[in-house]
């Protein structure tokens, strides 16, 4: 029997959490806001840290209370709700736009620019077999996320949020916004 270290393992699934959530849009969406918000940047900050962590934990939460997964959500409603849902949550959308434009979008933003001569079908071979390694084994998802993905993830992300502190764009101005924790919430 493999002894559990709970601290050890309560890092670890947070930090797989946190690399399933984080997506290009909290990369892109932070300085967009506070280029927005301006001189209101703290408020556009309150609206981000609100619509774009505290409500995404909040339904973490109501679906950890509720069961295990998005079936025990919905069988309160039907039996064929969960199965439609699955139908189109992960069948056409997962594979009909995400994992294509997530292939595409490494090779256009990662690849090309550095190596420009590598065709993009080398990219979308490499990268399904990184997913694959990552995927194939439902166990072990979260284990290797936050073993291996995570910590790359917070090093760039703290070169990218020291860089930006170290030697900003700019500085604020009035950008006339009148909501600026709305927006930011939207």
């Amino acid at each position: 029997m493999k002894k559990r270290n709970f601290a050890r393992d309560t890092i670890i699934v947070g930090l797989a959490l946190f690399a399933t959530m984080f997506g290009a849009g909290n990369l892109i969406f932070p300085p967009q806001i506070g280029l927005f918000s301006g001189t209101q940047w703290v408020l556009g900050a309150l609206g981000l840290l609100f619509g774009g962590i505290i409500l995404p934990v909040l339904a973490l939460w109501a679906v950890n209370n509720v069961g295990e997964d998005a079936k025990d959500l919905m069988r309160h409603v039907s039996p064929w709700c969960y199965n439609l849902y699955y139908l189109i949550g992960c069948s056409l959308i997962a594979m009909g736009s995400t994992l294509p434009r997530s292939a595409a979008t490494t090779h256009e933003m990662a690849i090309q620019p550095l190596f420009p001569n590598v065709p993009i079908w080398i990219t979308g071979v490499v990268f399904f077999a990184l997913v694959y390694f990552f995927a194939c084994d439902p166990n072990s998802v979260i284990d290797k996320l936050g073993k291996y993905m995570t910590p790359i993830l917070v090093v760039l992300l703290a070169i990218v949020l020291i860089k930006g502190v170290i030697s900003p764009v700019g500085t604020p101005v009035d950008t006339g916004i009148d909501n600026a924790f709305g927006d930011a919430i939207l």
